[in-house]
């Protein structure tokens, strides 16, 4: 039923209403949320992380822990945008909060996607 409802959407977002046949563009496990990622994609791990843990350390660096199991660091100094500016606020920076698998600071007003953390980070 998802498959048939997301086909019906992408449809008529495209414009191929009455024309084409989208199936053969989208295959169903594309746009089936219950498929494997794993097995088409190999970078579908930095789609589906999660951060697990952050521990604030000097200088605006990060230790991330990740669903996968992973520990990074991470330099906060590598976000570009006034977004961050306030993150150069040690009391701002020394206290992040994980919601849902991601960072965020000053009660949710800064977030970081995970994805965007995994990208920039370094191996610990």
């Amino acid at each position: 039923m998802y498959a048939a409802m997301m086909y019906d959407a992408l449809k008529a977002y495209s414009g191929t209403e009455g024309g084409g046949d989208m199936r053969e563009e989208y295959a169903v496990d594309q746009i089936n949320p219950m498929s494997d990622p794993d097995a088409k994609n190999p970078k579908s791990k930095e789609k589906c992380i999660r951060v697990t843990d952050a521990v604030p350390l000097c200088g605006g660096k990060m230790l991330v822990s990740f669903s996968t199991g992973e520990k990074r660091l991470f330099d906060t100094k590598l976000l570009h945008g006034s977004a961050f500016e306030q993150l150069s606020d040690e009391k701002i920076f020394m206290h992040p909060v994980i919601f849902h698998g991601v960072i965020t600071w000053n009660n949710g007003e800064i977030d970081v996607a995970p994805e965007t953390v995994y990208q920039l980070s370094t191996s610990y």
